[in-house]
């Protein structure tokens, strides 16, 4: 569950994993979740305000696994953010949004870009990546939130919030910046101070 950058990681290694094992009699199911968005999950959606920066410049930062990740054995390659800014891929892209097209073209290895654009880069890994295993898993993106996990003969049911239930073999949380729900004695001390008790 989660389909931001490290739910996106999880996926990627998830699916090279289930795409190479030696004894599959039945081809496996991946459901991913997300209410928000695949790839760039709530933080950086690429529907957001381009004013949000991001706090990395954008020669650093890859979406893809590479040798530096200290992973063995196979990994998806693809090209980092700025490879990927500087490519006919990211025009293609991004051709229906001027607005994150002219900063794609305009940024240098050391610009800090945008949440927006960082987030539509991983829209673009995610789509990658699914179509890179989709002939060996059964991937399933569900666009809806998870409201329970409850634990089921050695598996877990999982309902979302079309009610539906999804029963599977194992669950990985990687939900990101969550929305906080205040607790009854935050709510009376916000009251209190902005003056409603």
């Amino acid at each position: 569950m989660g389909g931001g950058p490290r739910g996106l990681a999880v996926v990627e290694r998830t699916l090279d994993r289930l795409a190479h094992s030696i004894d599959q009699e039945e081809t496996p199911v991946l459901v991913w979740f997300d209410d928000s968005s695949f790839g760039s999950g709530k933080a950086w959606n690429p529907y957001q305000t381009p004013a949000l920066l991001m706090n990395t410049v954008a020669s650093q930062l890859s979406g893809f696994p590479d040798s530096s990740a200290g992973i063995e054995g196979r990994y998806l390659e693809g090209p980092t953010f700025y490879e990927w800014l500087k490519s006919d891929k990211a025009s293609a892209f991004l051709h229906s949004d001027p607005v994150l097209l002219e900063e794609a073209l305009q940024t240098g290895p050391d610009t800090y870009t945008s949440r927006a654009l960082y987030g539509a880069y991983l829209h673009w890994v995610a789509s990658q990546v699914v179509t890179a295993y989709r002939d060996y898993v059964d991937i399933r993106l569900v666009p809806t939130r998870v409201l329970s996990i409850s634990d089921q003969e050695g598996a877990y049911a999982l309902m979302d919030s079309d009610g539906h239930t999804v029963v599977v073999k194992n669950v990985v949380l990687a939900v990101g910046h969550t929305s906080q729900q205040m607790i009854a004695q935050e709510e009376n001390n916000q009251e209190e101070n902005n003056g409603e008790a």
